[in-house]
């Protein structure tokens, strides 16, 4: 006995075999359509003008039902995304205290900082631009009183804001 799945793979492909045929067709009749035009020119029954009219009213029209044929079947492609929680080894981790000087996002890029993470980094581990780190690190700076990421966190293991 088959199962539900082993009669949706059928039926799809069914579905297929009947599109591959319904293209050759297709294809076939266009060639035939090509080389009639292509006789007549030959033998004076049609211009060259309307030769070429004709061949492109053909992949107009071509172009036009393969292209309301896809905008019918768009498929939507939905990624998987899988997170995965590492713990740090000791060293790496990094405690952030209390503290009303800094805001909450202020203190988590400062905890990135102290983990020798670069701006780029720290961005995409947040999930934000580039950009906005550098405001959020401007910000920690003009906080602390300093210009450069080692002041930064010195600073801040002397205010206790990171242990």
């Amino acid at each position: 006995m088959m199962s539900p799945s082993s009669d949706s793979v059928l039926a799809k492909s069914g579905t297929m075999k009947r599109t591959i045929l319904a293209y050759a067709f297709l294809t076939a009749l266009l060639i035939v359509a090509i080389k009639y035009f292509e006789v007549s020119l030959f033998t004076g029954q049609i211009s060259m003008k309307l030769y070429i009219t004709a061949i492109g009213i053909l992949f107009l029209a071509i172009g036009a039902l393969v292209g309301l044929k896809l905008r019918k079947r768009q498929v939507r492609i939905e990624k998987e995304v899988v997170v995965q929680y590492v713990e740090k080894p000791a060293e790496e981790q990094v405690e952030i205290g209390e503290n009303d000087l800094l805001s909450a996002r202020e203190n988590e890029v400062l905890m990135h900082i102290a983990k020798g993470l670069t701006n780029r980094e720290i961005a995409e581990r947040l999930f934000v631009s580039e950009n906005t780190i550098k405001t959020h690190v401007n910000n920690i700076y003009s906080k602390l009183g300093v210009s450069r990421r080692v002041q930064a966190i010195a600073r801040a293991k002397e205010m206790k804001i990171i242990r």
